[in-house]
């Protein structure tokens, strides 16, 4: 049975009391990477850190959603008065994992560190941190945005299945009474519509208009809940340069960003009731993500419900106790992110338009076009092939 060390949280149980230093800072390390909250400088990750709802539990777990609907009626003794109605809803949650081989550290190898005279246990402690900092520095923002970027499929105005789809909601039909101005009359997708399609594109190719950014603003503010005066903006910052020119002949002010009522310690600049995150290298060009910062469930992150089995690990192939004093004990381990799943739950939450200036891109309809969808596919992919790989890729 192999052994799983996961930092200082059961050193106590891997690790001889009379270590190295090189095992102490690669301990140092893992409780870096594997402290619950992602902390950064960066404005984008600090707030979409705050989005990310954690549910502990095996693959399949499911969580509840409650809507809550009751009328009061006309008092008579003639009339009985229909009892209140509470649905419930639920999302089926996965969870996966990925390994890298920590090195070849086999007696070969170590031979070779001592014919050249290589300092054995600072060699494997930095190749070891080199790859725990690719976890929390790669891996971690990337797998947010990668819940943010997920496209499903075209639903063509069926209900919406709750269990089965993530990511921002596409040409599915949601409950009337989740619309705040439902218009029996509208065309599917259409603003005060049940047919939702939170996939949007600019009108004219000569560039994003008011109209548009108007047309996005109403048709979020359309759903209970949703502050459509208070609205988070990310984007790359040429995107959201195009953006803000639409708002010239208003100032622009920096703001402390509120989520759920609790300051977020983050500053952004906010115009028009929206506020503008530029997004460093993990977003499609030209497009914008329009987010209500007070989604309850934008992204659910699915994880054991031991601490043990949670985050970033090393695997040693052998289950000695307490048998690590040095990094010779190293030989055949395993670097492992411990399963866990991310998702895309805040369906109604999230809008996505495509700005390019292109006719391949713009619509009169506002409904992104397959050239948008290539777009943020793509980005997609790019962002895990930071960090993973094909087991059948070789170079």
């Amino acid at each position: 049975m192999a052994t799983k060390w996961v930092g200082s949280l059961n050193a106590d149980s891997v690790v001889s009391q009379d270590h190295v230093q090189a095992i102490e800072e690669v301990m140092v390390a893992l409780d870096t990477a594997n402290a619950t909250e992602i902390t950064s400088r960066r404005k984008d990750l600090a707030l979409m850190g705050e989005m990310v709802k954690t549910i502990e539990g095996i693959p399949g777990t499911y969580e509840l959603y409650e809507s809550f609907s009751g009328y009061f009626q006309d008092d008579s003794e003639f009339l009985d008065s229909e009892e209140f109605e509470t649905e419930y809803e639920s999302f089926n949650f996965k969870r996966k994992g990925y390994a890298v081989k920590n090195g070849s550290y086999d007696a070969k190898t170590y031979q070779q560190f001592e014919e050249r005279g290589v300092d054995i246990d600072r060699e494997v402690q930095k190749k070891t941190v080199q790859l725990i900092a690719k976890y929390n520095n790669i891996y971690k923002p990337n797998i947010i945005f990668d819940a943010l970027l997920t496209v499903p499929t075209d639903g063509a105005g069926a209900a919406f299945p709750f269990g089965t789809a993530f990511g921002a909601i596409r040409n599915y039909q949601i409950k009337e009474s989740k619309l705040t101005n439902y218009d029996s009359a509208a065309v599917a997708q259409a603003l005060g519509s049940k047919v939702r399609n939170n996939w949007r594109t600019i009108a004219s190719d000569t560039g994003i208009s008011l109209a548009d950014v108007n047309f996005a603003k109403d048709y979020m503010g359309d759903i209970e809940g949703i502050d459509e005066d208070n609205l988070i903006v990310f984007g790359k910052s040429s995107a959201l340069s195009k953006f803000r020119n639409l708002f010239s002949d208003f100032s622009s002010v920096e703001e402390e960003i509120i989520i759920n009522g609790i300051p977020t310690g983050v500053q952004a600049f906010t115009v028009n009731g929206f506020t503008l995150i530029s997004v460093k290298t993990v977003f499609p060009k030209d497009m914008l993500c329009f987010v209500n910062p007070n989604a309850e469930y934008l992204i659910s992150k699915l994880v054991s419900p031991l601490e043990k089995y949670r985050g970033l690990a090393i695997e040693f192939p052998r289950d000695d106790e307490k048998f690590l004093s040095n990094t010779k004990g190293f030989q055949g381990a395993k670097l492992v992110i411990q399963s866990e799943g991310y998702h895309m739950t805040g369906v109604l939450d999230v809008l996505w338009m495509d700005i390019e200036e292109d006719a391949s891109n713009a619509s009169g309809d506002n409904l992104m076009k397959e050239a948008g969808f290539t777009k943020i596919t793509n980005k997609k992919a790019a962002l895990g092939g930071q960090w993973n790989k094909s087991v059948n890729e070789r170079v």
